[in-house]
């Protein structure tokens, strides 16, 4: 059993605490000041089974540790499973109406800054064609203007 304390789970204490369940087989109990909802799935894979406030009177330390001692440990490869189900629920479905790869292209050159005649001579298109592709694109992305269809290819790591 290993009891650790910090003031707040952040990127050096899960560091730490990633090192030391990578080297040990010991449950973890954490004592932290601070702790969020946020925090949850961070101190999981660092292997805490129990989380205390600061300020916990001694027998509730000493229960807790009882306790984490006592309970039945999750499997680690069912514990690894468990967290990339939970990353593959956080992530977004992809749209099934993702930008086509003409789309994209448009996108690009907008962002590079050209105008809409020289993405058509670009592409051999009509300007006309240039500007119905990026019309339906805005309207069914429901983009406000092509500043801001660039900024969602961006976003979506697309361009």
């Amino acid at each position: 059993m290993l009891v650790f304390a910090t003031d707040l789970l952040d990127t050096d204490s899960a560091t730490a605490l990633r090192r030391i369940a990578g080297s040990s087989t010991a449950r973890v109990v954490l004592i932290a000041e601070h702790f969020s909802e946020a925090n949850v799935i961070a101190a999981v894979e660092c292997g805490v089974v129990s989380v205390l406030p600061f300020g916990s009177s001694s027998a509730d330390l000493v229960d807790t540790v009882l306790d984490a001692a006592e309970r039945p440990a999750l499997d680690p490869r069912l514990l690894t499973e468990l967290m990339d189900q939970i990353r593959r629920l956080g992530r977004p479905e992809p749209d099934s109406s993702q930008l086509t790869d003409r789309e994209i292209a448009i996108l690009r050159m907008l962002a590079d800054g050209l105008d809409t005649q020289q993405i058509a001579d670009e592409l051999c298109y009509s300007a006309r064609t240039v500007k119905n592709i990026l019309h339906v694109l805005l309207s069914r992305k429901k983009l406000r203007n092509r500043q801001h269809a660039v900024a969602y290819a961006v976003r979506a790591g697309l361009i």
